[in-house]
């Protein structure tokens, strides 16, 4: 159920509601949730002893009971009931308390807090302000990224999706599309999906499948886990955009005014116009140095080379991108010269994708962008800098290396997995984004190298803090006229 709910909700909530939540990064994800009222005094809730006596001064809610055991599986869901059942309180999935909405132009909107099991530090913060308005999901600092629609659940709100269907739609797609195919038959493929299949026999709603799925994948340690969500229709899609229009960027900038430092921190690289947003930031501001830390971040498209874009002058040939039909004869050096597919203005990108996947294997060529900040930059890395990121720290390391030494990468090597994904319709208005095309890339002399299982490496090895303490040391000593190397 992706609309608006119909009529106003009685308060307090009271019986089963399917709750559906739209954000612009999962689509709309619903699930069923069983709310009772919250009163003055919590003593009589707990003891099933709502009465007029006492005020209601909000609901608390619940996913179905018994279910996240069953979910997780194993012994870990046998044993965990017994050794651990304040994780998931009676095995629900999700827990929700709110106050009540304030009444009237001026009263106080209704705080709330979501959370995965009794875990409230895996949580955020919700807020009711009216009962026939969307609630809100916030940041702490109060910017909302999300939106909740509630309505009474009944048969006409039922979920429509075939969760068996779909849990073999995912597994026919990732044997037939995944970048390497002797990996799409190995055993944490295969257990992977079978615990998918089971979790599509199990769950009723969409939160329940998605849980079984990122449980599902906890294990595949060499396997780069699927992103399942929900396509959001147009006029959703606007609603949630004028809704969460101050919603935070998932690309960072800072500057230090003590250092003269910049730094660049992606939560995820994997929008264009939000790296152009940030790398221009920091080219207005012409910082003494920039650091850019990539230890937590992985790249899910080709925007990750958008932040080398502004750094080189001239063009580079970052990569070889291939998929699992084309595997074999590119990384034996049988194919000679591919296509080039040149990303210039961040237009371009979307499109030279598409077309990478439609050839099934290409050449990539970065263009330097008209503007460029030239000073040094330390680039930080770590076993979770992952997929396209990884491509960005070659090309970074490669391209402006030289005599000068202007880039400076510190850390622990890159994760070695060097994939572009891409998004697949799986049917049931569900989107699967896999991991299809694998890359070798290039270096100075033109001969293409691997860097899959074994990452990129640092130029200089360090760990946490030392690991920043090192980018500004080396930036300083760069603004004193030192040598790049040292």
């Amino acid at each position: 159920m992706v609309g608006k709910p119909s009529g106003r909700l009685t308060m307090p909530l009271k019986g089963v509601y399917r709750a559906t939540v739209h954000s612009s990064f999962a689509g709309s994800l619903s699930g069923l949730m069983t709310a009772e009222p919250l009163l003055d005094d919590e003593r009589d809730v707990r003891a099933g002893r709502a009465n007029s006596a006492h005020q209601a001064i909000g609901f608390a809610a619940n996913t179905r009971q018994g279910v996240a055991w069953r979910l997780i599986g194993g012994l870990t869901g046998f044993f965990g009931p017994l050794f651990a059942p304040s994780i998931f309180p009676d095995g629900v999935i999700v827990t929700w308390k709110s106050a009540m909405p304030g009444e009237g132009k001026d009263g106080n909107p209704g705080d709330g807090w979501i959370s995965v099991g009794s875990m409230r530090g895996i949580g955020v913060r919700t807020r009711m302000k009216s009962p026939d308005e969307p609630v809100q999901v916030l940041l702490p600092d109060g910017r909302c990224v999300a939106i909740i629609t509630l309505e009474p659940a009944n048969a006409a709100t039922e979920s429509v999706t075939d969760y068996p269907a779909l849990a073999r739609s995912v597994g026919q797609t990732v044997r037939t599309r995944l970048f390497d195919r002797e990996v799409g038959q190995s055993e944490p493929v295969a257990s992977y999906l079978s615990r998918l299949e089971g979790t599509g026999r199990i769950a009723r709603d969409d939160l329940e499948f998605i849980f079984g799925a990122v449980v599902a994948g906890r294990d595949a340690v060499k396997f780069p886990v699927p992103l399942l969500y929900r396509h959001l229709d147009p006029a959703m899609r606007e609603k949630v955009a004028r809704l969460t229009g101050d919603a935070p960027k998932s690309v960072h900038v800072a500057f230090d005014e003590k250092t003269g430092i910049a730094t660049l921190k992606p939560d995820v690289l994997l929008d264009v116009e939000e790296v152009d947003q940030a790398m221009a930031a920091v080219a207005d501001r012409d910082p003494a140095g920039l650091i850019i830390d990539l230890r937590q971040t992985p790249g899910l498209d080709l925007s990750a080379l958008r932040i080398a874009a502004w750094l080189i002058s001239e063009p580079v040939r970052v990569c070889r991108l291939f998929d699992a039909e084309h595997r074999d004869e590119v990384l034996s050096g049988k194919v000679g010269q591919l296509p080039h597919v040149d990303l210039g203005e961040p237009e371009t990108y979307a499109p030279a994708e598409a077309a990478i996947e439609a050839a099934g294997m290409a050449d990539v060529v970065l263009a330097p962008s008209p503007v460029r900040y030239d000073g040094p930059v330390a680039v930080l890395i770590s076993r979770r800098t992952s997929a396209t990121s990884e491509m960005l720290v070659w090309a970074l390391e490669r391209a402006t290396a030289g005599p000068a030494g202007r880039v400076r990468v510190i850390g622990q090597p890159t994760a070695g997995r060097p994939l572009l994904g891409r998004p697949i319709d799986v049917g049931q208005g569900w989107i699967l984004r896999l991991a299809v095309l694998d890359s070798v890339m290039f270096r100075e002399d033109g001969v293409q190298q691997s860097v899959t299982d074994r990452g990129v490496p640092p130029q200089a090895e360090a760990r946490g803090d030392a690991a920043v303490r090192e980018a500004e040391r080396w930036i300083r000593q760069r603004a004193r006229g030192g040598e790049g190397g040292a």
